[in-house]
This record gives C-alpha cells, sequence and structure tokens, in this order.
C-alpha cells in the first residue's frame, strides 16, 4: 500500500506545486519558529549544566531598594559570603565572585585588555574548571595568586609555560599564575555573551585584609551556594526560611534602617534567564513576566496559527477531488481505506514540512549565533518535548484534508459515470 501512496503524493504534487509548495514551506516555517522558541527557552535553562554540582548550585539573590518596585537580582554585598560561612555550616561551601572589570594587563613584554575578578578558593570546589596545568584545590588559595583560561595564557605568554610566572594589572601587584584552565563552554553565565555575570579570562584570591561588613555598597559580586548532597542538614527551602533572621542579626541596625533587605536563592541553570529578566521586566520573574514563558507561550501561538493554516489550504486542495474519491467508492473501496490512503499522503507532506524545518533551523543556527550569542543546535535536542509536539501537530493536520476527502458521500451521489470527467 506505501509502495502505492508515495507516487499518489509525489503525482498530487506535481498537478499543483506552486500552491502545495507554499502550504509545506508556510508550516515549515511554523514549526521553526517554535522549535527555535522553545530551544532557546531551553537554551536559557540549561546554563552550566556541563559542571558536575550544578543541579546542588545555587546564586544568592538580593531585593536592594525602597519598596516593591524592585526586584531580586542576583548580585550581593560580598560580606554575605563572609557570615553564611560562619552562621550555615551546614553548607558545603560559600563563593563569591565580585570586583569585575575589563583589566590592562602585562606579562613580560606582552600586554592585553583582559576580563578580570577576584574569587574565593571555593570557587573552584563548586564548579568542576577543567584544569590543563596547576592544583584545582590550592589555585586559589592565597590573594597573590591567578588562574588564567587558555586563551589569556597564551595572550600574555605565548607558547612559553605561564606556570610560576607573574602578571601585573594593579600597581605594585604582582600575583603568580597558579593554574590554567580550559575556556568555558556554552550555554554558561561564565562566558563572553551579553549581559554575563560571570565571564572572567583571569581570576585572583581574594585579599585577606579586605573590609567586609557594608552591605549596602559593593552589591555587585556574585555569591554562589552549593548545598549538600543530602539536604538533611540545609536544603534551599530551609535557607530561605533562616534568612530573616540571618539578615537582622548580621546587617548592622544603621544600614538596615536606611535600606531594605531581603534575600533569595536562584538555581545556577535559570541564571542566564533570570539575568534576560532583569533587563525586561526590571527583575520580576514570575507568571506571564518570566521571558521563558513568554517565549513558549509565542512559540506555541506560531504553531498553532501554521497548523491552522496548514489545515485550510490543505482541506481547500481536497475538496477538488471529490470526482477522484467518488470513482474509487465506486469500484469497491472501502471508507477506511479511502481515509487511511489519503491521511498519509497529508502526513507525508506535513513530515517533508517537519524535516525542512530542522534542516532551516541547522543552517541558519550559526548566522543567529553571531547575533544572539545562542546557539540553537545546543538546545535542539536537549529536550525531546519540542519534536513529540511537531510529531504530534504533523499527525494532526492531516486528518483535516483526510476527512474532507473521505466525507464525499453527496458529491459520490452526484457523480454519474456517463458524464464526461472534466
Amino acid at each position: 500500500m506505501i509502495a502505492q501512496i508515495i507516487p499518489s503524493t509525489l503525482r498530487r504534487f506535481r498537478r499543483s506545486p506552486v500552491t502545495t509548495g507554499l502550504n509545506i514551506l508556510a508550516l515549515a516555517l511554523g514549526f521553526a519558529c517554535f522549535i527555535s522558541a522553545l530551544g532557546v527557552a531551553q537554551y536559557w535553562n540549561m546554563s552550566d549544566s556541563q559542571f558536575d554540582k550544578s543541579e546542588r548550585t545555587y546564586v544568592l539573590t538580593q531585593k536592594f531598594g525602597i519598596g516593591a518596585g524592585t526586584g531580586h537580582r542576583p548580585l550581593t554585598s560580598p560580606a554575605a559570603a563572609k557570615y553564611m560561612r560562619e552562621d550555615f555550616p551546614g553548607l558545603e561551601a560559600v563563593a563569591r565572585v565580585a570586583n569585575k572589570r575589563e583589566w590592562t594587563v602585562t606579562a613580560e613584554s606582552r600586554r592585553a585588555a583582559l576580563m578580570g575578578a577576584r574569587a574565593d578558593e571555593d570557587l573552584t570546589r563548586i564548579f568542576d574548571f577543567e584544569f590543563v596545568a596547576g592544583d584545582p584545590h590550592r589555585s586559589l588559595d592565597a590573594p597573590d595568586k591567578v588562574v588564567l583560561t587558555e586563551t589569556a595564557a597564551r595572550q600574555l605568554f605565548g607558547d612559553a609555560d605561564p606556570m610560576g610566572q607573574t602578571i601585573n594589572f594593579v600597581e605594585d601587584f604582582y600575583p603568580v599564575v597558579s593554574g590554567i584552565i580550559k575556556d568555558i563552554e556554552a550555554p554558561s553565565h561564565f562566558t563572553d555573551v551579553p549581559g554575563s555575570l560571570g565571564h572572567f579570562e583571569f581570576v585572583y584570591g581574594w585579599p585577606t585584609d579586605l573590609e567586609e561588613n557594608d552591605w549596602c555598597l559593593g552589591t555587585t559580586g556574585v555569591t554562589y551556594v552549593l548545598f549538600p548532597e543530602s539536604e538533611a542538614s540545609v536544603g534551599p527551602d530551609a535557607l530561605l526560611q533562616q534568612f530573616p533572621a540571618f539578615l537582622d542579626r548580621r546587617v548592622p541596625e544603621d544600614q538596615r534602617a536606611a535600606v531594605e533587605f531581603e534575600f533569595g536563592l536562584v538555581k545556577i541553570s535559570e541564571l542566564q534567564a533570570r539575568v534576560i529578566n532583569m533587563a525586561l521586566f526590571g527583575g520580576r520573574t514570575s507568571g506571564l513576566f518570566s521571558v521563558t514563558t513568554l517565549l513558549s507561550f509565542l512559540g506555541i501561538l506560531v504553531l498553532v496559527v501554521a497548523c491552522v493554516n496548514y489545515a485550510n489550504l490543505a482541506t481547500a486542495q481536497a475538496t477538488s477531488h471529490v470526482k477522484e474519491v467518488g470513482m474509487r467508492k465506486v469500484l469497491g473501496a472501502g471508507r477506511n481505506e479511502i481515509w487511511g490512503q489519503y491521511w498519509f499522503e497529508a502526513l507525508v507532506l506535513a513530515a517533508i514540512a517537519a524535516i525542512a524545518s530542522l534542516a532551516l533551523i541547522w543552517l541558519a543556527a550559526p548566522l543567529i549565533a553571531q547575533v544572539t550569542f545562542i546557539d540553537l543546535r545546543t538546545g535542539l535536542f536537549s529536550s525531546p518535548t519540542p519534536l513529540i509536539v511537531v510529531a504530534i501537530a504533523v499527525c494532526l493536520v492531516s486528518l483535516s484534508p483526510a476527512s474532507t476527502r473521505c466525507s464525499s458521500c453527496p458529491a459520490c451521489a452526484r457523480w454519474k459515470p456517463s458524464e464526461p470527467d472534466r
């Protein structure tokens, strides 16, 4: 039966190639928009998933301001990490990255503009960066140690071995290179994309003499919290409940009187989406204000419109084959046989549109990545949900033209064999 249906489908395509081709193209574009929208949302929600402990890693958020108009932002004072280590010993690790900016770095006779920041030594305990040189556990255990990415090391030292060498980016400060890590791959908030909170090309140890009791100023750092594998001691929900008492206990009274403080937590995989929400919605991340929710809604809307449009045009084409259906019934074909044939024909055309949509996404992905810094190919197959929805849509949009052709009994009654076939 399939051997007969495929040639029949090709004959129908040759009868009206322009109309059928445009219909398939419109459906393919609808599928591509839907898959891309969900792919971008999935991409933002899988940030830093390459790290082994990402499921247990959270970022501390702070509502910093006066009044209800301010939202939670993943930027906190360095003082938070200091006192959280003391007050919550059940946490596996707490680390902070702060003072992130572009520095002019010199090494020997070379100079480069690099993004750098200071960080606690537990940063390498929370994130298992791929070290190509150095000890991950001791690379940031002193203020005069610095870790470079491979790209930064090549810029500063060329093909020479950078380990044990010194760099300079602040007057009278010459930290020693204690580790080299591979460049971090996307999706990650450590990569060089617009709005990235954690991107760095070098990171140096946290100064031991730094004053850390100002909760109002310097809220430009990122505080990472690693929860233990067992939440028996402390988990995200339990920690959230203890934050009000923690802030009352640790924040000086004069600072609490001037500014409203409130802490929260966001999972590391959701951090990139939170940053986008900060830019678009002022930090509001719930309900319809979530950028991933809006993307999913728009993707579904485009999919529904494309499917309805395809079904209507395919049904209109199906009504032009009334005499053919009548002839097949006269020759003894059953309703189920006719329905199955025309449904399979419509299914083949819709499946061609689905395959074409994947090809469009794959071809356009490099161009989109240059503009948006998002590689759709990374999130395309990370979740089967978009592809399953498209497969269901392919089956459903094929039902309408098949049912229209098969329900042409009144037309069959009007058709007479003696009538010339026009």
